[in-house]
Parts: structure tokens; C-alpha cells; sequence
């Protein structure tokens, strides 16, 4: 039976199975990752891949490989290769096509899932609103995505901060893939949130206060990417510390045969652990939180009692 593809909207013979999150994203965690990588949703089964869906024609999937392979090649690996040590990166317009196409794929896989019960209607219809300008603006239909703008966060390892946040902050900045449509119960802001390892983008549904964002937008043209000292508003921190307990907490929910698996890499490879990123991430979350950083990947009595 045809397809409509949800970007062009021509009808084909079949729509490719897209990646939400850029598989370039995950190609990474897999090479970098000194034992198997698994999702938050599935703790107890080993990922090849991250979610797709029945999203594109071929040339809309040829369309977004092109911006993602520049982003991948010039910012993502390069970043993530550094360590975070590299001190900023220069972009051109191929940078907002990619994060434009990302938040449009995280926002779309959200509403044909069925998971966007918690907005209000108003939020509801600018969610469509920011479809359909993202839609136009990758389909070069207008200069710039408007309101609808795209932030990104390149991230280093936290040691401290005048705030409270997770235990597992640190290994979920570092090494998590994660997406997400937030929300405010006042229906006054909406954004998409792709959780891309040490990349954070933010996509703006309804943003009132943009002037709250600093250092962080991506142009049309060209700038720089890191490198500056960046302002956000107070409940962008406070879910990225919500959703890294949530991934902590089904880790903790491993069953006893993964668990002894995960206890074997660790005590066939230890040289290997200790280099890796995971350990680094490890380090820094038990300066930040001591030993908590340790416990909150253990089961809770309500855990026990639930399993």
C-alpha cells in the first residue's frame, strides 16, 4: 500500500525506517563504550540501535544525510573526540538544517506515538505550527525556522554547582541518548529535548522569554558552537537532573543476569574501564554527590518489592 512520506508529503511505495536520533549518535556510544549499550525504557536488553519509524521518502532521507553527515564530521565527532576539551566550532548553514530536522523527527516520532496527552491544546496547536515551519524551512520553503528556533549545549563534566543536582548527572550528560517533549502544567512553554551524549538540543515550540537563552542558538549562516558562557532558564537543569535519576533508576532494575554480565566486563577489562569515558563520568559524579553516586543504581526497597 503507498506511504506518505511525513516531510514532503508525496506519496511512495514505501517510506524508509528513519532514525529519530542521528544513527551517527549511536555509532559513537557503540564505538566508545567498553561494554554494550543499553535504553533507559529496556534496561535488560542490549541496543543495536535507537528508535525509528516509518518517517521518510528516499530523497527526504537523502536530504537529511547530507546535513548530518557535515554535523557529524565537523561538530559531533570532533567534540566528542576532544574530550570536550575543544573550545568551540565553527558551523555553517548546514548546522541548523541538521538540529532543525532533529527536533522536527523527535517532535513528529512524539505525536504519531501518541505522547503528547500532557500538552494543552494551545501547546498542541503551536507544537503543529513548529512542524509545519520546520517542514517548510527543510524543504527550503522560507529562510529561517522563526520563533521555532534551535539551541544547542555542548557539555563538559560537572565537579560542582550552586545547585542540587543527580548523582548519576554526569555518566547521563556524558554518555545518554534521550529525547523528550517539555512542557510547563501553566501551558506557557514547550520545547523538544534531544539528548545527544554530550549534546543538548533544545527546540523551541513556545518559548515566551527567549531573551532567558544565551550563547546557545544556532544562526542560519554560520557561527560558533561552545566556546561561550552560556544562560538558561532554571527548569533546563532541573530536568536534565530529573531525567538522568530516571535512567539511573531503571538501570537499577537490571535483572541478575545482566547485572553479572556487566560484572564480568568490568573484571575481564579493568584497564580498559578505567580509561573509558564511563569511568571519567564516575569520577566526577562521586566528587559532585559522594557516595550517592554509587546507591542510586541500586534497587530501592520499592523497586524490590515491585520485581
Amino acid at each position: 500500500m503507498p506511504e506518505t512520506c511525513h516531510l514532503c508529503e508525496h506519496t511512495v511505495p514505501q517510506l524508509r525506517d528513519s532514525h529519530i536520533i542521528p544513527n551517527f549518535v549511536v555509532a559513537w556510544l557503540k564505538d566508545t563504550s567498553p561494554g554494550h549499550i543499553r535504553d533507559m525504557q529496556t534496561p535488560n536488553k542490549r541496543i543495536q540501535d535507537f528508535e525509528t519509524m516509518p518517517l521518510l521518502c528516499d530523497r527526504c532521507e537523502q536530504r537529511f544525510a547530507v546535513h548530518e553527515k557535515r554535523f557529524a564530521e565537523q561538530a559531533f565527532v570532533p567534540f566528542h573526540e576532544s574530550g570536550g576539551a575543544l573550545v568551540s566550532i565553527p558551523y555553517g548553514p548546514w548546522a541548523l538544517k541538521c538540529t532543525t530536522s532533529i527536533s522536527w523527527r523527535v517532535l513528529t516520532y512524539h505525536k504519531q506515538k501518541g505522547h503528547l496527552g500532557h500538552l494543552s491544546d494551545e501547546q498542541r496547536a503551536l507544537a503543529e505550527r513548529a512542524l509545519t515551519r520546520w517542514r517548510d524551512f527543510l524543504l527550503d520553503r522560507c529562510e529561517h525556522p522563526g520563533e521555532h528556533e534551535q539551541h544547542l549545549f555542548p557539555f563538559d563534566l560537572v565537579e560542582s554547582t550552586g545547585r542540587a543536582l543527580s548523582p548519576y548527572f554526569n555518566r547521563y550528560t556524558l554518555r545518554s541518548i534521550d529525547m523528550d517533549v517539555v512542557a510547563d502544567e501553566l501551558g506557557t512553554q514547550a520545547h523538544v529535548y534531544s539528548k545527544m551524549c554530550r549534546f543538548l538540543l533544545i527546540g523551541f515550540i513556545h518559548e515566551p522569554r527567549p531573551t532567558r537563552w544565551r550563547g546557545t542558538m544556532i544562526h542560519v549562516r554560520r557561527g560558533l558552537m561552545g566556546g561561550r558562557r552560556y544562560m538558561v532558564p532554571d527548569w533546563l537543569p532541573d530536568h536534565m537532573s530529573t531525567r538522568a535519576t530516571m535512567s539511573a533508576r531503571a538501570l537499577s532494575t537490571l535483572s541478575p543476569k545482566q547485572t553479572a554480565k556487566i560484572k564480568e566486563v568490568f573484571r575481564t577489562r579493568p584497564e580498559e574501564i578505567a580509561r573509558s569515558e564511563v569511568a571519567k563520568a564516575m569520577e566526577h559524579d562521586i566528587r559532585l554527590s559522594g557516595r550517592k553516586a554509587f546507591t542510586i543504581t541500586r534497587p530501592t526497597p520499592d523497586d524490590e518489592k515491585s520485581s
